[in-house]
């Protein structure tokens, strides 16, 4: 009876984080407008990431998985799921859990590392799917943005980084010892 409800509590601890990540990833896009361009920053990862080292691997792959589906279904700027835009979403909760699961101080070289080289695999993956999603178009130059985009989008990843995992950091060290608790209490009795 106890495994059950330790299992419950985390569903709803990973639901309330699919929640919170959705409606970062609608709602909470901060438009960067320099040369001609318009970027974003989302910071969603952060909340993926926090998930898969606190509840674990396959909640942090899911929580990435559940929100991407989300965006799909509530943003008007969806596309069709499920996409390599998915993979790069369940990369970041998946392996922040597979690497800290349970630390609530992850030596900060490593987590840095791993943002790092996490940003750049999903960037690459990301403009992928940008390009695929180009060339189905009438416009045979959409294409090629996508790959012009794809390096202007690498020339932001290093103001990303700091952000990222400052932020991730941040929410470990301030709620993963209340989340533990409540997750450990028992049932009142």
């Amino acid at each position: 009876m106890e495994r059950s409800t330790f299992d419950l509590r985390k569903v709803i601890v990973a639901s309330m984080l699919v929640a919170i990540a959705t409606v970062m990833k609608l709602i909470s896009d901060i438009p960067l407008h320099f040369t001609g361009a318009s970027f974003t920053i989302r910071l969603e990862m952060v909340v993926f990431m926090f998930g898969g080292m606190v509840l674990g691997p396959y909640f942090g792959f899911l929580i990435g998985a559940l929100t991407d589906i989300l965006y799909v279904l509530f943003s008007p700027f969806g596309v069709t799921f499920p996409t390599l835009f998915t993979l790069s979403a369940m990369l970041w909760g998946g392996i922040a859990g597979l690497l800290f699961h349970g630390r609530v101080k992850p030596e900060i070289k490593r987590f840095s590392l791993m943002v790092v080289a996490l940003s750049i695999v999903t960037m690459l993956i990301d403009s992928v799917q940008l390009y695929i999603l180009g060339v189905g178009t009438a416009d045979p130059t959409v294409g090629f943005m996508a790959q012009v985009w794809a390096l202007a989008r690498f020339v932001r990843l290093p103001f990303l980084w700091p952000v990222q995992i400052l932020a991730t950091l941040y929410l470990l060290r301030r709620l993963t010892p209340f989340l533990q608790q409540s997750l450990l209490e028992e049932t009142g009795r």
